[in-house]
C-alpha cells in the first residue's frame, strides 16, 4: 500500500482516493474515503460487466442492435435533455441517432463516450 500512497503524494493539483475491501482476508485501506467525488464513468465498469454475463448467459448477443437515441428524461424531473457532441469525448455515435448498432460496438465505445 505505500507505493500507491507514494504514487498519490507525487501528483501535484489532484485529490485522490482510493478504497479497497479484500473479501478472503478482511483487509481493508482507505485514503481519502468521505472525500466525496463524481462518479462520473465509474459506473461503466458495472454496466460493461453485466451487458457481457448476460450475453454469455444467452439472453442476447453482443451482435444484436439496439436504437441510438439521444433524447433521455431526466432522472430528477422526467423533462427530455440530449447530450451534445461538444461535450462528448466519443462523436462517432451522433452521426448514428436515428439508426441501429451493435452492443459489441456501443460496449466497445462505452469507455469513450463522455
Amino acid at each position: 500500500m505505500r507505493a500507491v500512497e507514494n504514487f498519490i503524494s507525487e501528483q501535484t493539483g489532484k485529490i485522490i482516493a482510493v478504497a479497497f475491501h479484500d473479501l478472503e482476508t478482511g483487509t481493508e485501506h482507505c485514503i481519502r474515503a468521505d472525500e466525496p467525488f463524481h462518479a462520473a464513468s465509474t459506473m461503466k465498469v458495472a454496466v460493461m460487466a453485466e451487458v457481457f454475463r448476460q450475453a454469455q448467459q444467452g439472453k442476447f448477443s453482443l451482435d444484436d442492435r439496439i436504437p441510438v437515441i439521444n433524447s433521455f428524461p431526466s432522472l430528477a424531473d422526467g423533462s427530455p435533455f440530449s447530450n451534445f457532441v461538444e461535450d462528448d469525448s466519443e462523436a462517432s455515435l451522433y452521426e448514428k441517432v436515428g439508426e441501429t448498432e451493435s452492443l459489441r460496438e456501443l460496449t466497445r465505445l462505452m469507455p469513450r463516450i463522455f
